[in-house]
């Protein structure tokens, strides 16, 4: 591939561009080529995601550092038909053993993606685009089991994390209940405010 080409296709997916956006001011590169070029860009950025989720809770670990975060997750489209979900673990406040504020650390603690396998229709013959997914089950569980995979990659520092801003859902609920180490967390509910979720600590 042109090395243009990919450049172009990575700062728009960076960026949040849609195909549709991305077509408007792309003319010459197709909707079959541009998710081609998009697959090996979305693994390598994927790799590079996970190394530095891994050292951030191995720095968290190692230091003995106390968190405050906030979670929440949200579909790629509103219903429950929806073939993506991402939740999303936000850092609040880091504090080391004597109650010092920590800084340098980013406002993500991780990031975890869900899909269905789908597929897109081309231009060309109605050809159809398999888009790979890593999940199997209803769009509405889709949260839950993004929380589930959420907290099995913080398993290490659950037990440093005091307080936990997120909704109150009894699913949600359940799936905390399945990890032992989140016994002694405050937990507290968050307040929606325009789509964003704003936490609240006392």
């Amino acid at each position: 591939a042109d090395a243009r080409d990919l450049e172009a296709v990575a700062f728009s997916f960076l960026g949040g561009v849609s195909w549709s956006q991305f077509s408007f001011v792309n003319t010459s590169m197709s909707r079959t080529q541009y998710y081609r070029l998009l697959r090996p860009l979305i693994r390598q950025i994927k790799l590079l995601n996970d190394e530095i989720e891994e050292k951030i809770i191995e720095r968290i670990r190692s230091e003995k550092l106390s968190l405050k975060i906030a979670s929440n997750g949200a579909w790629s489209n509103r219903g429950f038909r929806s073939k993506q979900h991402t939740y999303i673990l936000r850092i609040e406040d880091v504090t080391d053993c004597n109650g010092e504020k920590v800084e340098g650390f980013p406002s993500i603690l991780t990031s975890t993606i869900l899909q269905k396998e789908h597929s897109l229709q081309t231009e060309k013959f109605g050809k159809k685009i398999v888009v790979p997914g890593n999940f199997t089950g209803s769009s509405r569980s889709m949260e839950v089991a993004a929380l589930r995979l959420a907290l099995q990659k913080i398993q290490p520092i659950l037990t440093q994390i005091t307080t936990w801003c997120t909704d109150e859902d009894a699913a949600i609920s359940k799936v905390f209940a399945e990890f032992p180490d989140t016994v002694n967390i405050n937990f507290k509910c968050y307040i929606l405010f325009c789509r964003y979720c704003i936490s609240w600590y006392k």
